[in-house]
Formats: structure tokens, sequence, C-alpha cells
């Protein structure tokens, strides 16, 4: 999985290329701004709200899933937008471990499919609500 700030900013082509070669399973989530033309089994694009949820038009044919923070500026219009480019999963995800936010999440899952929104799914960060005590 190539991901961690913004993974399509660098280029990418020799180490797709190389890793390939190897036989190995790519994926790389990526805010969907930019496009590389690349050899991945896996797309995860995870527009932002601070980018009016734009994305590359060249990644919605790859998009393997869209993944979307569940924040303030998250709304039903939002997620209905980015439905009609792509029919992959929409994975909602709270914003960060916080039981507010939780409920938040589950709440906007339920209006998604109370309005009829198809294939839009409910995804937790399980590193950030398991914690050894």
């Amino acid at each position: 999985m190539l991901t961690g700030g913004e993974p399509l900013e660098q280029d990418l082509r020799g180490l797709a290329a190389a890793l390939r070669r190897r036989r190995l399973f790519l994926a790389v989530e990526t805010n969907g701004l930019r496009f590389q033309d690349l050899p991945l089994d896996w797309w995860t694009v995870s527009p932002k709200d601070v980018s009016g949820y734009r994305v590359h038009p060249r990644l919605w044919e790859r998009a393997s899933e869209v993944k979307l923070l569940v924040t303030p500026a998250l709304d039903l219009g939002v997620v209905k937008r980015l439905r009609r480019r792509s029919a992959a999963p929409i994975v909602l995800q709270p914003e960060r471990f916080d039981r507010g936010r939780y409920r938040r999440a589950f709440s906007f899952f339920r209006e998604c499919a109370a309005a009829g929104v198809p294939n839009v799914r409910l995804g937790l960060q399980l590193h950030a609500v398991y914690r050894v005590r």
C-alpha cells in the first residue's frame, strides 16, 4: 500500500514497475488531486473537503473505493455527487476516534441509506479504536 502524505506527488513509475515485476499486490491511497498511469491493483480515492472533494477525472475510471472522512463539511449532496461519478463503494469513516464523531458517522451512514444512495459502507480505523491498557 502506497500511502502517507500524498504518494502521487512523487514519481512512482519506477517503484511500481519494480514491485510489479515481483508480482506484488499494489495499492495506493490518494487524495485524488493528482494522477499517474500506474499498474496498480487497487485505487483508494479519498477526496478532502479542503479541495471541494475534487478528483482528477482519470481517477474515476480506476477507483476501487472512495473513502470519505465524515467531517462537518460532508453532506448528502456531496455523497450523491460523488456517487454519480463512480460506482465504487463509498466508505465513510469517522474523522478521528471520539464517541461523538463515531455517532455522527453512523448517523450520516443511516442518512445515506435512507436517501437510497447505493453501495455506501461504514468503516472504522481499528488501530484508532483498539488501545492496549
